[in-house]
């Protein structure tokens, strides 16, 4: 009976360890002009829904555009939270978005989803079906980008799942997950987390940290 039950534990326990989905590339989007070879990388987890990581956003967007693209690259990985009922949703919306507009598309559909953040929060849309949220989201996006196409919209948006969009918000999701973030925003700064910074940090407070990083090594004449 002993041999029985240690048998039925092991299998239990493969089940439930499943290998978490790896990227075709590392997970995130590029704000502002830094490089993938940039000596500091900084990664931002946000929910676009999430007024916190809407307050975050023009420290984090002053400090990427405060040094050369070989200095710093600053990459934001979406990590739209279960308690705001629709975050999943603007998060495939970005994936649809820069999938047939090109990846230069992310920070501005990125500002726009901040300005009308309130629109889309839970109280706003408790009296909306999914697909009518996905249908205001697409209203939006033709107005923020005049060549997207109702065929570009609706092959990664259907209001149900089931498309590449879909999928990629999902593997970025577990990404996150394995980095241990449990809220937006928090931070990876050069693989490390960093728990320091919140959404008030303004650009002076980024350049305190960063700054050093930045110069470490660097040579005098450079300085």
């Amino acid at each position: 009976m002993s041999k029985l039950l240690l048998v039925f534990t092991a299998l239990l326990l493969r089940v439930g360890v499943a290998q978490v989905p790896i990227p075709g590339e590392p997970p995130g989007l590029t704000i502002g002009r830094g490089s993938g070879s940039a000596k500091v990388q900084l990664e931002t987890y946000i929910d676009l829904l999430c007024p916190y990581s809407k307050a975050a956003y023009d420290g984090v967007k002053a400090l990427a555009d405060h040094y050369e693209p070989e200095e710093i690259r600053v990459k934001a990985v979406l990590f739209p939270l279960p308690f705001h009922q629709h975050g999943f949703t603007a998060a495939e919306s970005v994936f649809t978005i820069i999938s047939a507009l090109g990846d230069d598309h992310f920070t501005p559909w990125l500002e726009v989803l901040y300005k009308n953040q309130e629109r889309f929060w839970n109280k706003a849309t408790k009296d909306l079906s999914a697909m009518q949220v996905t249908n205001e989201l697409k209203e939006l996006a033709k107005k923020t980008f005049p060549t997207l196409t109702d065929k570009q919209w609706e092959k990664g948006m259907t209001g149900f799942g089931g498309t590449e969009a879909d999928q990629h918000t999902r593997v970025t999701w577990k990404y996150a997950c394995t980095r241990t973030v449990t809220g937006t925003p928090q931070y990876t700064l050069n693989g490390v987390p960093f728990e320091e910074a919140d959404s008030s940090w303004k650009l002076e407070d980024w350049l305190k940290v960063i700054d050093p990083l930045v110069k470490a090594d660097r040579p005098k004449d450079d300085l």
